[in-house]
């Protein structure tokens, strides 16, 4: 990732785009080389699995995964971590927005960084997020960890600067979007579908950070 643009930066914005992402507040550790303290770079991963995108808990998995990853280019070898949040779809929104309900969302967290007691994590062979799960099924994320813990990095992909990263809808795009909408209303309609049909096409909104 180091150096990387974005090529939907340049593409919609243009000269003078930011060279690369960063995650807020999560920052390089110059273990290895130190060039003062900034934010560490991420990218985003997403993707439906092939399960029923109207599942809902407990009685499916969620559909809608994401993976917020960062490297720290400071350290050697690289560090850094991944945090994968898992949602499921509301189909009685009249939004495109995946569902944040508290309880409808499972995480992973794979700490890179090696330190005392705590090998490197790359292979991912133990999820380092969960704190505990209530009794009411709600994930709390652990507030432990060196040098940012799971929660850390929750409190970092809800920036709004990550969030509208992943679903913002630039104005270029805004009526192929809407096109979209109403092309995908009108195949539901000839289903016979009437749960996320009843809020019209030109009613749905799209997912920002608000």
């Amino acid at each position: 990732m180091k150096g990387r643009e974005s090529i939907y930066d340049v593409i919609y914005g243009g000269d003078g785009v930011t060279p690369h992402r960063v995650a807020p507040g999560i920052t390089t550790q110059g273990t290895c080389q130190s060039s003062g303290s900034s934010n560490v770079q991420y990218v985003l991963h997403t993707m439906d699995e092939p399960i029923t995108l109207d599942g809902s808990p407990p009685s499916s998995p969620p559909s809608h995964a994401i993976a917020f990853r960062t490297v720290d280019i400071t350290e050697c070898p690289n560090a850094g971590a991944k945090l994968g949040i898992y949602s499921y779809w509301d189909p009685t929104a009249c939004s495109t927005c995946p569902s944040t309900s508290t309880g409808n969302q499972q995480f992973e967290f794979y700490n890179y960084y090696s330190y005392t007691g705590h090998p490197a994590n790359t292979g991912e062979t133990a999820n380092e997020g969960i704190a505990y799960i209530d009794s009411s099924g709600v994930t709390h994320l652990s507030t432990t960890g060196s040098p940012f813990s799971a929660a850390d990095y929750l409190a970092s992909f809800s920036y709004a600067t990550v969030v509208d990263d992943l679903y913002a809808i630039p104005s270029q795009l805004q009526a192929a979007w809407q096109d979209a909408i109403a092309a995908y209303f009108s195949y539901l309609i000839k289903l016979g579908e009437t749960t996320r049909t009843r809020c019209g096409a030109t009613q749905v909104t799209g997912c920002t950070s608000g």
